[in-house]
Parts: structure tokens; C-alpha cells; sequence
């Protein structure tokens, strides 16, 4: 939902440049989009094969950050910011602690919101590498937010663990002064949720290497949380390999309560392994899987296995029990090759095939395992109770495959990228004998790095609709190995039907789109016609980026008219004031034409066949008798075969301009209404929009659209709206709220043209009551005059249906007030039960006393 134009501004905005937002289908919550960790977003409708190239796509801006970003960019659509307004968002975390929100449709630098970890400890910093290894080696500067956070929108709330190296001992009993915490944050506020945030620790029974008395304790400074956060079955689930194999390190799990963010249960992979076979889960950065029932898939690294407590080169599965059982593992055969070679199992995480009981992984050995995630099939000779086992090469894969689930002809494919010099393959998935193709369905002729990184991948396309999936691969570009140190990085772009097909990458237009140092293992967010491409600085600590790219403007204009929609007494006239403005440098010449006119009417323009940067207006004289309501006029503005339009209202009305009903609509988190919408008891168009949970001195427009004089301020707690569904008109109106908990909801009204008759002000309210009556108790004030209250009661269930119940103390949607002044204050207390009780208030009417609208209402509104 985009932020609705100040009334003040009276303006309709009918056409768009090419550069206008496009509203993405989803949000992205989690690394890799989602909880099977298929790296695709299968709802881009904008980016495609034929517009993703050098001419039409490129870098449009960068949000500027600091520290290195090794979490993927999150996602998330209609976040409603206090006293911002609605924005669809994007989240950033880095390497110095720090948390940034942005405009995802904004080019400013400025974060919506920011907070900086380190400032909630007086003596706090994120932790220098020197101070974990003594050197710089795969990690290059600071250890803050290492892992993509996990955002949980049924409560708004954002999961990551933050590291940190404290003035005090505050860090629990093993290196207290390196800190480890889980955080909960508020996406609204970035404000802490109650009991966030609660530092990581704690020891399970072992006798492995750093272990004392047989009990292996958490090091919170050896411990790398490199592998994305996961959400199941309400808990968050964290996992630690090792800082370059050094120290006595372990793989841990630990899982929190999301509610609470209390640990539920903890677990080491090798909790009797010696040096240097420690287990590590670090996935190059990946999340774990999770299926439909709430099980939680890892993949481990170089460590000690027996198949009784140690479980190092596994695949390893939890259940979804608060105490997190490991449910089964699957270990392959030649565990102990893998370890002499140092070719972690875990160098990358696992997919679930979608419509299968698949999961699939692979890591440094550069061997694909296929297994039932019903039952992985343990340990056995030449892997015997597994599905399938195929090799990619032998070269390292680390980014980790992604999966098309497409079923247009040619069945899914699985695409990987390894590192030593390897092309990007595409292997084909075949559904009738449940295994894949070892022969590469397509591959390209473009070849990574001779180092241990390869490329790390997403995939962007609507559904199976052929022509519209490209594979993305964010990669160093530098000869180098980019396993350690910083690197040039690249971003490409590759037909995913075709692998030999590269559509564009930012080295192409180098000037324009370069995308700095390379964000080792952080995969790009391709989301909305949009993506989202992370980067370090070299230092490792100074000032880096995410760069936004896209669809490339392209010359085009723009038209407005207001007002939006007038009244006018049939027989007269009304002027609507047309204005253009050039973008990215169009020069052509406009004509224009309207059409809808009602019977009658005739319309002309001032000046036509106009440059683009010019005004005009536009006359419709109306006829006299005009059918009543409102008509439609459309806009058509014309240079070749550039056509737009739009469209205004004509609203046939006997009311004078300014001296008509007063109708306001709270949008709460709804939809603002349009200006042609007729809602309320009191059927009228021209409402005024009212975003946000505050606001003042805003002028008020009546129903024929033109200043009625009065303004109004309000304030309420919080916003929200009911579970109506939004249509437009009466449920648009009613599908959205100031929420009264704690606080009431407080609103005066002023300036109100003097009437000897008065004003019959009409209070909408219907809350989100699905399991608790609510009661919304409204009191109207005026200067001189007691307070007056009517209790509107909406009784358990009892959702809006379309149908307006007066209520005087009685269950019903709105009430009725007299007040004989051109001022009055309301007020809306909640005192139903509840924790906190709620109630709402959805919108009002102020109606002039002497308009007679048939249904008695101003006999029983409250007099005084």
C-alpha cells in the first residue's frame, strides 16, 4: 500500500513514468526465499529474458551501509513506519553491528531506520578478526551480524544474532567478554521486543577437544554463526562452525523460543572430537531446510563420526518437538576421505524437492547425496540406502544448488556453479524415476574463478512461463582465489534456459553498474523488478553498499489533473487543471482528448498538441437535467504510438461547493479510498484519506471536492484493520483503523462552517473481534457542552458485511452525535476485556443538520 497524497495537494497523478514502482507479489522473510531454500522467487513478473540486458537494465542506486554485508538483503512489503508512513522495505544488516531499513523504491541514502548494536553496551564494538585469529584470513576486518536474519511477519519481528566484544564480563562464564546475543526486533521500530536480547550459551556432556570435567562448554569467541537463521514450529534455530579450523572448535545447534527467545534445546555435532574434526555447520552462509511438517535439515562439516553421539560429514535432522530431538542423519561412506581432504560434506546446505520426499545436498567433494527425508539412511557401504549419488565434477560447490520447479515441457532442473574453473550446469530432475540426469541438460561457456568460491546463485521467473526465468550469480571477478582477502565482484545474469545465453552482466556498462567488492557467499534479492546486490569495502570495516538494480528509465512524461473529482450542479461548469512534465528526456509534442462524458456535456481544452513540461485546462460544461453520481472522464494523452491514460470524476451534485458532507476514512494498515468511492450512512464520494497513526492541521475537502475550511488532528496508539477483505466503497472504508488499547484514540475537528442547524457527526467503528467481543466507547465534546457517550459494542465474530447498524449502547458499527458548534472533539476508549482490549475508530461523517437523509437518525442522535 503506497502512502496517499496529502489532501492539501488535491491532485490526481494519472500516468507514471517507466520508473514507477511495481508492486512485488512476495515478501522476502528468509535466506534463499524460502524454508526448502530453492534460491528461486517464481512471482517475478518484470524482469525478464528479453528486458534483463545492457540497454534496458542496470544499476539505478545504492543504499550506503557500514561494514561488509554477508547476509542477503531481506524484503518486506506495506511495513507501516510511526510517523513515516507505509514503505515497502528493505533490511541490511553488516559486519559492524549494524541494522539499516530503506526505501525499497527510493533512491535516497537515507535509512527509514537504523540501529547500531554496539550502542546498547556503553564500551561495546563488534569483534576485529585480529582479535579471534591474530591474522586477516576469510574473514577481513569486523565479526558483527554475520548470518541472513529470519523476519517473522505474524508478529513483525525480526531474529539475528549479533557478536560483539564488551568492556565487561557480561558474556556468561567461557570468554565473557565476547558476547553473543539473539536479538528480536520490532521491523516497525527496530526496537527491541520484551526480552530481547538474550546472550548464547551453554555446554552439553562430552569429552572432545576444549572440553572440561566431561562437559564441553560454548565458546562464544571461537564460534562462528556463518549459517542463516531458520523459523519452525515457533523457534529460531542457530547454527556455529569455526573460524578457519581454528581452536577447539564444535558444530553447534541452539534453539530459542521465538515467543519467549528462552533456549529450548542445544546440541553439538562432535561433542567427543578432537582437533581440527570439530563438525562445523557453517554451509557457506546457507540456511537449514525445512519441511511442511517443521523438520529442520543441517549438513556438517570435516568431524568426528561413530553414529552414536558424533556426527561430523552428515547430513543430520530435527524434529519438531520444543526439545529439537536429532530425528535421523545420513552420513556417506567415505566420511573418512572426507576428511583427510578437508572437503567438508557442509560446505554448502540442503534443498527439499518440491512435491517429493527429497532432499538433496552437496559440498566441497563436489558430490551430489539424494535421500528421503523420511529416512536419510545413516551410514552405509558404497552409500547403498540412499536414492542417488552423482558427482558434479569433483570441484568445490559452496554457493550451493538452486531449483527451478517448472513443468513446461523439459521437467525441473537443479543449477549448481562450482569453483576451480567449472562451467555453471543445470541438471534435469526426473520425476518418474525420482532421480536426477547425471548428464548436464544445458551448461555455459562462461567459467568461474580457479579458486574456492564459484558462483552463488539465484533464480527469478513467473511460474514456468517460458522466456521469463533468469538465473542470477553474484561471483568474484578478480583471477584470484576469492576464498580469502576482498575481491572485485561481479554480478551476471544468465538465460535459465539456456546456460550458454549470458543476458547481461555489470561489468558490460562498468561505469554505470560496477558493483564493487565481492559479498563472499551472499546471494542477490531479485524481487519486484528489482535486485538487491550486497558488497564489502576493503578494509573490511569502512564504508560499503547495496546496490539496487533494474529496469533502466526510459523517456516518457507524465499527466496530473485536479481536483480528483468535483461536484457540479447540472447546468454548470467545471475547470480541471491538466499538467505535464518530461522524464529521462522526452521531447515530443501531446494531444489531448477526454472521453465518458455524461449526456449533454460538452468539454474543451484551453491549448492542445503541447510540449511535455506544459499546463492546460480542461472545461466541461454539463448539461441541465445530468444523471446523478459520478461519471467517469478518461484522459487520453497521445505522441505516436506513446499512449496514456487516466481517469477523473464528474460528481453530479445539488450541494454548494465547501458547504457539503465531511467524510474521513482512517486507513490503518487498508487501502486508501479513492476519491470517486461512495461509502458511509451517509452515501458520499470525496473522502479524506487519512494515513498513519498521527497527524494535525490537516484540511479537510467535503463531497463535491472543494475546501470545506475545517481541519482536523488525530492520534491513536497504534494502526490495524479487521479481516473484511478490501473492496471498494463501504468495505474499503470500513477495512482499516485507529486502534484504541491502552491509550484512547483522540481527534478534534475545527473550523467547521458556522450552521444555525448544526452537525449530525457520524463514528465508524468495527474492530478485528474474531475471538473477543470489543466495545468501543465514544465521547463527543464541544466548547460549553457536557461530553456526550454512545458505547458501539461489536459483538465476538461479528465482521462489517456491507450494512450500516446504529448503535446506542448496543452492538452495531456506528453511532450518531449532535453537535451545535463548528468544533467538537471525539475521543475512543476501548473497555471490553482483553489483553489489551481494543477498539476502533474506522472513520467518521459530519453531516450539516438541515440535510434530511430518511432513516431518523437525527432524532436519535445524542442531543444536548
Amino acid at each position: 500500500m503506497a502512502r496517499p497524497l496529502p489532501r492539501s495537494a488535491c491532485a490526481l497523478l494519472l500516468v507514471a513514468s517507466a520508473t514507477s514502482v511495481v508492486a512485488a507479489p512476495i515478501d522476502v522473510v528468509t535466506e534463499r526465499y524460502d524454508a526448502a531454500r530453492l534460491g528461486a522467487n517464481l512471482d517475478e513478473t518484470v524482469l525478464t529474458t528479453a528486458n534483463v540486458n545492457a540497454a534496458t537494465f542496470g544499476k539505478l542506486w545504492a543504499y550506503p551501509v557500514s561494514g561488509s554485508v554477508y547476509a542477503q538483503p531481506l524484503y518486506v512489503r506495506n511495513v507501516a513506519i510511526p510517523g513515516q508512513g507505509v514503505h515497502d522495505v528493505v533490511y541490511v544488516v553488516t559486519m559492524n553491528d549494524r541494522v539499516y531499513a530503506f526505501d525499497a523504491n527510493s533512491s535516497s541514502g537515507t535509512p527509514l531506520l537504523s540501529l547500531d548494536i554496539t550502542s546498547q553496551v556503553a564500551g561495546s564494538t563488534a569483534i576485529p578478526i585480529l582479535d579471534i585469529l591474530g591474522y586477516n584470513d576469510n574473514i577481513i576486518g569486523n565479526v558483527g551480524i554475520e548470518s541472513t536474519p529470519q523476519i517473522d511477519l505474524a508478529t513483525n519481528t525480526m531474529y539475528l544474532v549479533a557478536r560483539t566484544r564488551e568492556a565487561g564480563a557480561n558474556c556468561g562464564p567461557v570468554n565473557p567478554t565476547f558476547c553473543q546475543r539473539l536479538h528480536a526486533l520490532d521491523i516497525t521500530t527496530l526496537a527491541e521486543r520484551p526480552g530481547s536480547p538474550v546472550v548464547l550459551g551453554g555446554s552439553v556432556p562430552g569429552n572432545g577437544n576444549g572440553s572440561s570435567g566431561g562437559m564441553l562448554a560454548f565458546n562464544p569467541k571461537i564460534q562462528d554463526q556463518r549459517a542463516s537463521l531458520a523459523l519452525a514450529n515457533g523457534r529460531v534455530f542457530i547454527a556455529w562452525g569455526a573460524h578457519s579450523d581454528q581452536f577447539a572448535y564444535h558444530g553447534w545447534v541452539m534453539v530459542h523460543d521465538a515467543a519467549t527467545l528462552q533456549r529450548t534445546a542445544i546440541w553439538t555435532s562432535t561433542p567427543d572430537g578432537t582437533a581440527f574434526n570439530g563438525g562445523g555447520i557453517w554451509m557457506a552462509g546457507r540456511a537449514p531446510a525445512v519441511d511442511a511438517d517443521e523438520n529442520v535439515y543441517f549438513m556438517t562439516g570435516n568431524g568426528t563420526y561413530d553414529g552414536v553421539r558424533n556426527f561430523g560429514e552428515s547430513f543430520v535432522k530435527f524434529g519438531p518437538t520444543p526439545d529439537t530431538p536429532m530425528l535421523d542423519w545420513f552420513t556417506p561412506s567415505v566420511y573418512d576421505e572426507l576428511n583427510q581432504a578437508d572437503a567438508d560434506l557442509g560446505g554448502s546446505g540442503p534443498i527439499l524437492l518440491p512435491g517429493t520426499d527429497l532432499v538433496v545436498g552437496a559440498g566441497k567433494s563436489g558430490v551430489f547425496y539424494v535421500m528421503h527425508a523420511s529416512s536419510l539412511g545413516h551410514e552405509s557401504a558404497g552409500d547403498a540406502n540412499i536414492v542417488q549419488v552423482f558427482s558434479n565434477g569433483g570441484q568445490q560447490i559452496k554457493g550451493g544448488p538452486v531449483y527451478w520447479n517448472r513443468e513446461s515441457g523439459v521437467g525441473p532442473w537443479m543449477y549448481v556453479w562450482s569453483d576451480g574453473h567449472s562451467p555453471m550446469k543445470a541438471y534435469r530432475f526426473n520425476a518418474a524415476a525420482g532421480t536426477f540426469d547425471t548428464t548436464p541438460a544445458s551448461q555455459s561457456t562462461l567459467f568461474s574463478n580457479n579458486g574456492s568460491a564459484g558462483g552463488v546463485l539465484a533464480l527469478s521467473a513467473n511460474g514456468s512461463t517460458p522466456g521469463t526465468g533468469v538465473l542470477w550469480s553474484s561471483m568474484a571477478f578478480s583471477g584470484s582465489d576469492p576464498n580469502s582477502g576482498v575481491h572485485p565482484g561481479v554480478l551476471r545474469a544468465v538465460d535459465a534456459d539456456d546456460l550458454t545465453h549470458e543476458l547481461w552482466n555489470s561489468e558490460q556498462n562498468s561505469t554505470r553498474d560496477r558493483v564493487g567488492n565481492w559479498p563472499k557467499f551472499s546471494p542477490p534479492t531479485v524481487v519486484g523488478g528489482r535486485v538487491y546486490m550486497a558488497s564489502f569495502p576493503s578494509d573490511g570495516v569502512g564504508a560499503a553498499a547495496v546496490s539496487t538494480y533494474g529496469l533502466l528509465p526510459t523517456a516518457d512524461f507524465t499527466l496530473a489533473a485536479s481536483p480528483p473529482n468535483p461536484g457540479v450542479h447540472p447546468g454548470d461548469s467545471v475547470v480541471y487543471a491538466i499538467t505535464t512534465s518530461a522524464q529521462q528526456g522526452y521531447t515530443g509534442t501531446l494531444h489531448l482528448d477526454v472521453d465518458g462524458l455524461p449526456p449533454g456535456a460538452t468539454a474543451s481544452f484551453a491549448s492542445n498538441d503541447f510540449a511535455a513540461g506544459g499546463s492546460t485546462t480542461l472545461t466541461v460544461q454539463t448539461g441541465a437535467p445530468m444523471p446523478p453520481g459520478t461519471s467517469d472522464l478518461v484522459i487520453t494523452a497521445t505522441d505516436g504510438t506513446l499512449v496514456h491514460t487516466g481517469t477523473v470524476g464528474l460528481h453530479a451534485s445539488d450541494v454548494v461547493a465547501g458547504a457539503g458532507t465531511i467524510s474521513v476514512d482512517f486507513v490503518g494498515t487498508g487501502t486508501p479510498m479513492g476519491a470517486r468511492e461512495s461509502a458511509g450512512a451517509v452515501a458520499a464520494v470525496n473522502w479524506n484519506t487519512l494515513a498513519g497513526s498521527s497527524g494535525s492541521g490537516v484540511a479537510l475537502v467535503d463531497e463535491t471536492g472543494n475546501p470545506s475550511g475545517a481541519t482536523i488532528d488525530w492520534s491513536a496508539a497504534g494502526v490495524w484493520k479487521p479481516v473484511i477483505g478490501d473492496a471498494p466503497g463501504d468495505f474499503r472504508m470500513m477495512d482499516g483503523y485507529l486502534s484504541a488499547t491502552d491509550t484512547p484514540v483522540a481527534v478534534e475537528v475545527s473550523g467547521l462552517p458556522d450552521d444555525d442547524a448544526g452537525y449530525y457527526v457520524h463514528v465508524y467503528a468495527d474492530s478485528d473481534n474474531a475471538r473477543a467481543m470489543s466495545t468501543a466507547s465514544c465521547t463527543v465534546a464541544t466548547n460549553g457542552d457536557a461530553p456526550h457517550t454512545i458505547d458501539i459494542v461489536d459483538a465476538t465474530g461479528t465482521d462489517f458485511d456491507g450494512n450500516y447498524v446504529q448503535a446506542d449502547g448496543s452492538p452495531g458499527n456506528h453511532a450518531v452525535f449532535f453537535v451545535p458548534g463548528n468544533a467538537f472533539t471525539l475521543t475512543v476508549a476501548a473497555t471490553a476485556p482483553g489483553s489489551p482490549p481494543r477498539a476502533a475508530l474506522n472513520g467518521l461523517q459530519i453531516v450539516h443538520g438541515d440535510r434530511i437523509f430518511g432513516d431518523g437518525f437525527e432524532e436519535s442522535a445524542a442531543r444536548r
